[in-house]
């Protein structure tokens, strides 16, 4: 059955009054779409992470770009024990907490990419280390205000790879709390090649600060000859092409090869 265009059913729209019931209506709308659910658990990160293991080979190669404390380097351990995970965090404090979490089971190091090797600040509220960001987010609608704190050392995936003799990415996953699509930049060379099968980023209010857009990530993706999509708790769902894809709402993406 067809359904009515909007404006047909719609003769409030548009109206001051009706704006608390739509501002309502479209939280519960993102709500539905899988925005603004962190939780792997329940958003389909986790369940995403099974099926994916059990494709891969007996020693996958998985990168962990921004694994703060490792608590996605144990997900994965947990599913695929015998990998082979390289896991990157530039912050000293949770690097210490990272090391002693999966230091044994993972190579670790202090270091985060970006699209050029260097130094950078780290920006974070005081007290809240998962926060820090190679940008000064603008944390004002929850009280809290980005600190600068120390440099940090910069590398390319590109080179990464190359000083760890790092073949070929059978997972590539980036929490750089806006960083991703830098990320992606430096790695030219391993996109090209088609030496990643997959890669996992979130998108959100981070990328409001570093002014990236999804549109930015599906061009260069595109440009590789990935496919943009997105995860729910039960699949994947195709990544809109249009402004409407511009929501900075948490969740979580995959760009797969084919």
């Amino acid at each position: 059955m067809p359904i009515p265009a909007v404006d047909s059913y719609l003769p409030v729209r548009a109206r001051v009054r009706y704006q608390p019931l739509f501002r309502a209506l479209h939280r519960i709308a993102l709500r539905g779409l899988g925005y603004g659910n962190s939780d792997p658990a329940s958003n389909g990160e986790a369940a995403m992470l099974a099926r994916m293991a059990k494709g891969w080979p007996d020693r996958p190669t998985i990168i962990d770009v921004g694994a703060h404390v490792g608590e996605w380097t144990s997900a994965v351990l947990a599913v695929a024990p015998s990998a082979s995970i390289y896991a990157l965090e530039p912050a000293a404090g949770p690097y210490r907490e990272l090391v002693a979490r999966v230091g044994e089971h993972s190579a670790t190091f202090q270091l985060g990419l970006s699209d050029e090797p260097g130094e950078l600040p780290l920006w974070a509220p005081p007290n809240a280390p998962a926060l820090a960001s190679l940008h000064r987010r603008d944390l004002r609608q929850f009280g809290m205000t980005a600190e600068q704190g120390a440099s940090v050392t910069l590398t390319t995936l590109d080179q990464f790879c190359v000083d760890q003799d790092i073949a070929h990415i059978h997972l590539l996953k980036l929490d750089a709390e806006g960083h991703e699509l830098a990320i992606l930049r430096g790695a030219s060379g391993k996109l090209g090649s088609g030496a990643i099968d997959a890669i996992q980023f979130e998108f959100g209010g981070c990328n409001l600060d570093s002014r990236t857009y999804i549109r930015d990530f599906r061009d260069i993706l595109d440009t590789h000859g990935y496919r943009l999509q997105r995860v729910l708790s039960d699949g994947l769902a195709p990544c809109d092409a249009s402004e409407h894809a511009e929501i900075f709402v948490n969740s979580t993406f995959i760009a797969s090869r084919g």
